[in-house]
């Protein structure tokens, strides 16, 4: 038989399908619905909430504790192995995480994704609650709260008055009184929070000299100013003719009212406090200072409340502070952090993407039409399907992000396809003399399970997202989501708006000769150079001839492109230029600010000398004496903002060693590209845990294997958690001396404590502010460690003795922090990339940590931390998901071809998809990460769409007598055309996402470059191969039908080997 000849239901004229015949008849009511589908998606996409990730909960609880003055491990011991002991056995938890410092415990409890966060929240609360009574009692409340992303700062700006009329002190006043409250009011505003400058206080400074003198004591100090700065309600005042309310009002009116309070003395007499301190109004004691170019600073960030548009809120926050600009010109007022820049920048360049992706997708439809008219009816779909699906994914609850968008400008070409199959279809049916209307119908019908099964693939590979776990498994549901419903939308666009304009639009272009007058919106005709009918039927008669040797190169191959996996460079996220870099300095324990403000000054000089840094805002120090983190005044960290983005790497790996140089030799310098913020060993890119129960076992690993590290090729930057003991001192009590005059051991370090580090008497107010009321020694009197032990401490008879009658002072080397996870000591080794690929640094930290790992003590656990262990988790999620999306689509296909064998035919373009995906990826030297690897799951779903439209011809073919050859000879030259119009137009609607196009490219080329390669991989295959396994497949089933069936006795089955040959 003629395997050119149309088969029967083709040639047909019976019954359509219902959907398209509605849409042909009535095509008033398409057109209504169509326009009200367009205008709804408009101002729906106006209104969407636009963020930079996906909102999404993630269910972490922290807790943080403050013991003033306590060193890291008492802290460990008082109070952060008590809380985690308590809150290990709350529901749900999968892992805690703890850091002992100064005076403050932080610890992090990450809960299992099925556990709601409110809810582990409120568990944790009351389990603190119900140990509150044995942790110590002059510890701060313990502070729980949930971890949100959408709390985060959208805006940060730097503030400095270079006219130099404020000072320090006032311009951090005038931002928390006037700028402050401003910003407060605009509109989805969630919280405004100020850091740097100097914040007022009163300062109660106790001459250590008058304390001995007079027999005063720290506490009677602080217990004198507390009850005098009070008010009481007296009660109410009856008369015979009415009644009024009674008040004592005893609070400070004036500082010098402070001094005026009687202070009891160890004679029993009393002293005005002004005998015995100096008070003042001053600038707190600063523990941190802010800079923008060197200036000094106060920072305002902004939050925007959840739901709320990113750029809007940052919008009316910029227009805000223009105001403020204006009204006050002697201010300086930069951004010094804005995501919302990006995700503008982002948003556009993706939609400048959907853009140029659906320009070329309608080039390929007109290249193979060659008709301008048809062509536009075909790509006529395209706004609306996006609109459309705009609509349904702002009611899904999906917000414009760069998934969301990501998904959307990669399936552009896609969104086309089921249009172009139909459109197609009908157009092969016109032009061989049917009529427009008759050919829309049976064209749409005929063609309408391959379509339907090839938009069903690509919604099934999503299905076994909700089966990854982590951040990942929530980043893919709002890819697959948004890929699902617009693929759903262009389906129900395929079988309405498509048969429709076809019906009336479409017009007959029969094939150009020399004689025949040609359209004004037909094209010059010309064929396909090589692939054209006859060209690749002849190709695929030569492969049919020699299956064998066919199926073997498409083996050879899928082998050859699995052997290149260990040349591509893999990572977690590929590493993206945000224009922002991190410089981070740490001196020695024990230096003071003051020489870590000057070490982070030649940091300063040198940025200052680069044409290409728009600004930079500096942070030496941190914290204060009662947030606890004292260790912080050692280290410093400049961010860093770029002009343009671009250059970033080139310009952190030439500044380098300039910064290195500045900070001098005790200092340790890192650099961390970043898009905002993070620095310090957790920031790493590379970071390994070294865990266990004996601190000398872990120190002395993690020690080794930063040594090892150190010494491989390309490390940067390799730092242990674990730091040199910062100086200290003991207070070690004398029992028998403390016994015989009265005083406990929380008497003296109460006093201790309040005199160096200083306790919160009261707060004093003035009008709407209030001030802190700190007492402390002056600081004259805490310049040695020799004044500790004239500190007065009183006895129990009121007179006041010297520390050193009770105590001795020895000096001791203090941990600077104390690292736990899931309650074993652990510290943390991390380590930068630079100058080598960071995939082929990771491979060598690997082989190093394995070394380590043979060597340590029984009980050491060494392994991946960061990214590292997202990245070996999240792939491990991934090919699980993979796993399953090729197992839903085959299930799919089997029930709709109603065949166990089809399925696997169709499903041979899988394997021959991942040959293009990876040898693209290694010939654009792309990152193998995430992203990429979703690409690949995405191409499960595209690339048995070849596969269907020959199998469902072919069978149609077969069903009208052709044996699976002839069928497969006409289905191959048959569906070729639209064959290649699909994936051309996928090919090139990608084509600005695997370019790297825009601003945020390097997190979307990966994908990009995957599904372009793995396309035209397994379209050139798939049109080769799985002809040839689809008369393989033949032949196995009537072999096995004739064993089932029995053969007549006496006569014996054919041999398979026959068939297959």
């Amino acid at each position: 038989m003629d395997p050119r000849r149309p088969s029967t239901s083709a040639a047909s004229t019976g019954s359509g399908m219902w959907l398209s015949d509605l849409s042909i008849r009535k095509p008033m009511f398409v057109a209504v619905f169509v326009v009200v589908a367009v205008i709804v998606g408009a101002i729906t996409y106006a209104r969407m909430p636009v963020n930079l990730y996906p909102d999404f909960e993630i269910p972490v609880v922290a807790v943080r504790s403050v013991y003033p003055g306590a060193s890291p491990e008492e802290v460990e011991r008082a109070v952060t192995k008590p809380i985690e002991d308590a809150v290990a056995s709350v529901g749900g938890v999968d892992s805690m995480t703890s850091t002992s410092t100064d005076s403050v415990s932080s610890i992090t409890i990450s809960f299992v994704e099925s556990r709601n966060s409110k809810d582990a929240a409120a568990d944790v609360t009351a389990r603190i609650n119900s140990i509150r009574g044995t942790l110590p009692s002059d510890i701060q409340d313990p502070l729980v709260y949930r971890y949100d992303f959408a709390a985060l700062p959208i805006i940060s700006f730097a503030i400095t008055d270079p006219s130099g009329s404020r000072t320090p002190l006032e311009l951090r006043s005038f931002v928390d009184n006037t700028i402050r409250p401003r910003l407060e009011r605009l509109q989805d505003v969630g919280g405004v929070s100020v850091t740097g400058g100097r914040v007022r206080e009163i300062d109660v400074g106790l001459r250590l000299d008058r304390l001995s003198a007079f027999g005063v004591g720290a506490t009677s100090v602080v217990a004198a100013i507390k009850g005098e700065n009070t008010n009481v309600p007296g009660g109410r005042l009856v008369t015979n003719v009415g009644e009024s309310h009674v008040r004592t009002t005893g609070e400070f009116r004036s500082v010098s009212e402070i001094g005026d309070v009687a202070i009891p003395t160890g004679s029993g007499s009393t002293v005005r406090l002004r005998d015995v301190a100096d008070i003042s109004e001053a600038p707190a004691e600063s523990r941190e200072i802010s800079r923008l170019d060197g200036v000094e600073s106060v920072v305002v960030s902004a939050q925007k409340q959840p739901g709320a548009n990113s750029i809007a809120v940052a919008n009316r926050l910029k227009a805000e502070v223009e105001q403020i600009r204006k009204a006050y010109p002697e201010l300086r007022i930069v951004a010094s952090y804005d995501t919302s820049a990006f995700v503008q920048e982002m948003l556009s360049d993706v939609q400048l993407s959907l853009i140029l992706g659906a320009i070329l997708a309608a080039l390929v439809v007109l290249f193979f039409f060659r008709d301008i008219r048809n062509t536009l009816v075909t790509v006529a779909g395209l706004p609306v399907i996006v609109l459309t699906t705009f609509v349904i994914l702002q009611l899904l609850g999906v917000t414009l992000n760069e998934i969301s968008m990501l998904a959307l400008s990669l399936c552009i070409g896609l969104l086309v396809d089921d249009a172009i199959v139909v459109r197609e279809n009908i157009f092969r049916r016109i032009e061989r003399g049917e009529g427009a209307v008759s050919a829309a119908r049976h064209g749409t019908a005929e063609i309408a399970l391959a379509v339907v099964a090839v938009s069903s693939t690509i919604v099934a590979v999503f299905l076994p997202i909700g089966f990854v776990g982590g951040q990942v498994g929530k980043f893919m549901r709002d890819f697959g989501v948004t890929v699902s419903v617009a693929v759903i939308v262009s389906l129900v666009e395929a079988f309405t708006l498509a048969p429709m304009l076809s019906a009336h639009l479409f017009h007959r272009t029969a094939p150009a000769s020399a004689n025949a007058p040609r359209s004004r919106s037909r094209l010059p005709s010309f064929r396909l150079p090589r692939f054209s009918d006859a060209g690749y039927r002849r190709l695929l008669v030569s492969a049919l001839g020699h299956r064998k040797l066919t199926v073997g190169i498409g083996v050879a191959l899928f082998g050859l492109s699995l052997l290149s996996i260990p040349l591509l460079p893999t990572a977690f996220l590929a590493e993206s230029d945000y224009g922002f870099f991190v410089v981070s300095v740490e001196l020695p324990p024990g230096t003071s600010l003051a020489e870590t403000d000057r070490v982070n000054g030649a940091i300063e000089d040198v940025l200052r000398g680069y044409p290409q840094i728009d600004h930079y805002v500096s942070t030496v120090g941190g914290g204060d004496p009662f947030a606890g983190v004292e260790a912080a005044v050692e280290r410093a960290t400049t961010n860093v903002l770029m002009r343009k983005r671009g250059g970033t790497k080139r310009l952190l790996a030439e500044i380098r060693p300039k910064l290195i140089a500045a900070a001098g030799p005790a200092a340790k310098v890192t650099t961390d590209l970043s898009s905002g913020g993070g620095s310090g060993v957790r920031a790493r890119p590379i970071l390994l845990s070294v865990k266990g129960e004996e601190q000398g076992d872990i120190e002395a690993a993690s020690a080794d294997l930063a040594e090892r590290i150190s010494r491989i090729p390309g490390a940067i930057d390799v730092e242990r958690t674990v730091k040199a003991g910062k100086p200290g001192s003991d207070v070690s009590i004398d029992r028998s001396r403390t016994a015989d005059l009265g005083i406990s051991a929380a008497q003296v370090g109460l006093t201790v404590r309040t005199l160096l580090n200083g306790e919160k008497a009261t707060s004093y107010r003035v009008g709407e502010h209030t001030y802190d009321v700190v007492v402390r020694l002056r600081a004259q009197d805490r310049l040695d460690t020799s004044a500790v032990l004239r500190l007065p401490i009183t006895t129990l008879r009121g007179t006041p003795v010297p520390l050193s009658a009770v105590a001795t002072l020895s000096p001791v080397q203090q941990p600077v922090e104390i690292d736990r996870t899931d309650r074993l000591r652990e510290i943390l080794v991390g380590a930068a990339a630079l100058g080598r690929d960071q995939s082929a640094v990771s491979a060598d930290v690997q082989k190093a940590m394995a070394d380590v790992r043979a060597t340590a003590p029984s009980g050491v656990r060494v392994e991946n931390a960061g990214d590292l262990q997202r990245q070996s988790d999240s792939f491990a999620s991934l090919f699980s998901a993979l796993g399953l999306s090729v197992l839903c689509v085959y299930v799919l296909l089997a029930l709709q071809f109603g065949n166990f064998v089809h399925p696997f035919t169709i499903m041979m373009a899988l394997p021959l998809s991942i040959v293009g995906a990876l040898v693209a990826l290694l010939i654009g030297h792309q990152t193998f990460d995430i992203v990429a690897m979703i690409g690949i799951i995405l191409l499960m779903g595209l690339v048995t769409k070849n596969s269907i439209l020959l199998v469902d011809f072919a069978n149609r073919r077969m069903r009208v007598g052709a044996t699976a050859r002839e069928a497969m000879l006409e289905a191959g030259p048959t569906r070729l055309r639209p064959i290649l119009m699909t994936t051309g137009a996928m090919v090139l609607g990608m084509i600005p996402v695997a370019t790297g196009m825009g601003t945020g490219a390097e997190f979307r080329q990966p994908m990009g470059t995957a599904v372009i390669g793995g396309l035209i991989a397994s379209t050139m295959l798939t049109l080769i191969i799985v002809p040839v396994i689809y008369t393989w497949m033949d032949d196995l089933t009537r072999f096995i039908k004739r064993l089932v069936t029995r053969a007549p006795r006496g006569a014996e089955p054919q041999p398979l080997r026959s068939e297959l040959g």
